[in-house]
């Protein structure tokens, strides 16, 4: 549980980053076409890192999830998979300067079901 408020936890501090005065200096990723790029790239990991560490969880019967669990689940899923779709896009377009307002707002989706997961899930 406490893993899973961890990750919510270190989402949310993630998508709240851009909108600090001074941000941390980090490592770019490699191919990243901005740091925004990169952004977006470290956000999908984390997500997919949370969303696997939930499914291992039912895998292996630590976790049983209820009907809203599931919904809040199916529904972090399907968030994160047009987040990826929207950032497969974005990326791609690197040459033309992408508009980054889709993936922007596929990304505030994600976090927003993520953190609905989590709470759900008993994290806070």
């Amino acid at each position: 549980m406490r893993k899973l408020a961890l990750c919510a936890l270190l989402l949310c501090a993630l998508a709240a980053l851009p909108a600090c005065q001074k941000q941390a200096v980090t490592a770019p990723i490699p191919g990243q076409i901005n740091s925004f790029d990169g952004y977006a790239y470290r956000t999908l990991m984390d997500a997919q890192a949370f969303l696997n560490s939930i499914r291992s969880q039912v895998t292996y019967g630590s976790l049983v999830l209820s009907t809203s669990q599931k919904q809040a689940f199916n529904a972090a899923t399907e968030a994160y998979n047009t987040a990826e779709a929207s950032y497969l896009t974005y990326h791609a377009a690197a040459g033309s300067n992408p508009d980054p307002t889709a993936l922007t707002q596929a990304l505030s989706a994600l976090v927003a079901n993520l953190t609905q997961l989590a709470t759900t899930t008993g994290g806070k």
